[in-house]
């Protein structure tokens, strides 16, 4: 197999010296959006074969991550039934102005989460998986928060910033927030993982990825609370398995690390 894989890097360099071969490689960017992994189990292109063996691929225990010069980790598509304007979940969005020294229009989930399983007949457990596929979705197009600028100020909870909802004193560090959580997507992804090992309950664990942020490009964190945001988010996505009502989940490359690589 290592000579297959030696003779690929030599037809690879073939197309055109090393950046003609690096050019071919970088067609795995496709996986992007599964975070820049190939699963256990699944067949290796000659690609990814190629990637690994000259050091732009990484083993992550059975999962295969691909490094960011040839796949930038972009966040995963998540599709939500719910929707903010939904005459079962709009009721539930506070006013801009209902809380006093915290302008903006927050969504009680647990009301809503209790009123979608008498309106819609779904269980207690759906109700939560849809709530949860509704926030990280918005999350990742920007109509979902989860924002405080100070780390000691915690969200009235989650956030909505469509229409009237976004007229907040704020708004530009929430534009920016999330143009930072977009730009920098793949750098937070890779430097989180180093402290999350990939162990049940571990996905939205505090990870001091933070004192990496400013290294990542995008400048001082806008969001305190964007190390809480973005995982809470993912819990929605194929990157956790098992997330529900009684259970946090176990992630997956790229958001963790085998255990025995992570850091304490």
């Amino acid at each position: 197999m290592r000579f297959g894989v030696m003779a690929a890097v030599v037809v690879a360099a073939g197309f055109g010296g090393y950046f003609g071969a690096f050019a071919w490689l970088s067609g795995l960017q496709s996986l992007g959006a599964q975070g820049c992994v190939i699963e256990p189990g699944a067949e290796r292109p000659v690609k990814a074969r190629v990637a690994t063996a000259v050091g732009h691929a990484e083993e992550q225990g059975d999962w295969l991550l691909i490094g960011p010069a040839l796949c930038t980790i972009t966040p995963p598509d998540i599709t939500a039934t719910l929707r903010a304007e939904d005459p079962d979940v709009a009721p539930y969005i506070s006013a801009v102005d209902a809380y006093d020294g915290a302008p903006g229009c927050f969504l009680n989930s647990f009301e809503m989460q209790a009123a979608v399983q008498a309106t819609r007949g779904w269980s207690a457990e759906r109700a939560f998986r849809e709530y949860l596929a509704m926030f990280g979705a918005g999350v990742f197009s920007g109509e979902w928060r989860f924002f405080s600028a100070s780390p000691l100020g915690t969200p009235v909870g989650p956030q909505f910033i469509g229409g009237a909802c976004g007229n907040v004193p704020y708004a530009d560090d929430l534009a920016e927030s999330h143009r930072d959580l977009r730009a920098g997507f793949d750098g937070f992804i890779r430097a989180r993982a180093r402290f999350v090992p990939c162990e049940e309950g571990s996905a939205t664990d505090d990870a001091a990825w933070v004192s990496y942020y400013e290294d990542l490009g995008q400048g001082p964190i806008v969001n305190a609370w964007h190390g809480f945001e973005v995982p809470l988010a993912l819990l929605a996505s194929d990157w956790v398995d098992g997330v529900g009502l009684n259970a946090k989940g176990k992630p997956r490359p790229p958001f963790c690390v085998p255990a025995h690589l992570a850091y304490k």
